[in-house]
């Protein structure tokens, strides 16, 4: 009875090295061959796992922080000597989103004068083009007296017809600047001054 016992107990460690959790078997040639290189679980959601040459277990790359603490757990150091008697590699990486105005990074984007005006009396302007990214509008009055209003009127429509509000009112000596939402189009500007002259910028992030 105790000769069983052992026998059983022996043919129990010899195959619980390879049964893994829920009764998965670990394949030991598939482990020595991907030892040191980093695996894309692609029938999933393309969780990256790094195999570890000294044990042979896979680790989680969760995101760049956890890969970064990996490698630096994991990686072998090398002089800088040595390190550059081996070739360095490059990788191309395409880039198939176009770089229109609209999808462009916002960091890459900058401040563009779209259209500049200076008016001393009532005067509409020629039309000039938004994008619909973000704007502003740069102004500048001058007058102790004046007073200034700036209407940004949408192609084909007049202030006198179907009204609107002044996206710039001033009066008096003052310059600043204001942030300004209008949709992609045509725009015109409807300048009302009097006693002085106001000059206008309009500015588009592109």
């Amino acid at each position: 009875m105790k000769n069983k016992i052992v026998l059983f107990t022996i043919a129990i460690l010899i195959v619980a090295p390879i049964v893994g959790y829920a009764g998965v078997k670990y394949d030991a040639k598939l482990t020595e061959k991907m030892k040191g290189k980093i695996l894309l679980q692609i029938d999933s959601k393309g969780e990256a796992w790094y195999i570890n040459p000294k044990d042979g277990k896979r680790y989680y790359m969760k995101d760049g922080n956890s890969a970064l603490q990996i490698m630096r757990k994991f990686g072998q150091g090398i002089k800088t000597t040595d390190l550059e008697k081996i070739p360095v590699g490059t990788i191309e990486i395409s880039n198939t989103t176009s770089k229109t105005p609209e999808n462009q990074p916002e960091a890459q984007k900058q401040w563009q004068s779209v259209f500049k005006v200076s008016a001393s009396s009532d005067k509409q302007t020629e039309n000039f083009k938004l994008n619909g990214g973000q704007q502003k509008i740069v102004y500048k009055n001058t007058g102790s007296m004046s007073t200034c209003y700036v209407y940004v009127m949408k192609e084909n429509t007049s202030l006198d017809k179907d009204g609107g509000f002044p996206t710039v009112s001033i009066d008096g000596d003052k310059s600043d600047e204001t942030m300004m939402r209008k949709e992609a189009g045509n725009y015109y500007l409807d300048i009302k001054t009097v006693n002085g002259v106001c000059d206008v910028e309009v500015f588009e992030l592109r």
